[in-house]
């Protein structure tokens, strides 16, 4: 959803929120690819650069929406670069990539914040209704306010160039 948002922007303001300079986007976009769209890419600039950069992890999409977003719009950055959300992405990694048992890295990331879940290295995650409520609902409202800040900021640049 993160990756889907960004995309969307970059694709509808590609000036403001591209995040590159002409020399580093002349590295990542290759011409053959201008050349599908008759090189107006103005309005797929977050499709093609989704197509080269990483979205894979929470990490890459926070440096994208800060290189995006933070001179800007600080707030937009700082609704993704959160501790609800970064809570939620290492239990997700702990479920898929560890079998849902605790792991040195998980209990390392997660030893200053309080809400997230806490065990033993090799103990299983106890995955219950009050954890998952406690999880979920924070970083949802997180990601409600993401969407809702980025549309409010990309209808801010659609009234100022309507008002040029």
């Amino acid at each position: 959803m993160f990756a889907d948002l960004w995309e969307q922007a970059v694709n509808i303001c590609p000036g403001e929120l591209c995040g590159y300079d002409g020399k580093t986007l002349g590295s990542i976009i290759h011409v053959e690819r201008m050349k599908q769209y008759n090189f107006n890419i103005s309005n797929r600039l977050g499709t093609l650069i989704r197509e080269k950069e990483s979205f894979d992890n929470i990490s890459e999409i926070i440096k994208r929406y800060k290189a995006s977003f933070h001179s800007h719009d600080p707030s937009i950055s700082g609704l993704i670069d959160n501790s609800h959300i970064k809570i939620l992405n290492l239990v997700r990694n702990v479920i898929v990539h560890n079998a849902a048992k605790y792991d040195a890295e998980y209990l390392k990331y997660t030893i200053s914040l309080t809400v997230a879940p806490k065990g033993e290295i090799g103990a299983d995650l106890d995955i219950n209704a009050h954890m998952m409520h406690a999880l979920l609902f924070p970083a949802m409202r997180c990601a409600c306010s993401l969407i809702l800040s980025v549309d409010r900021w990309l209808s801010n640049q659609r009234q100022n160039k309507s008002q040029m």
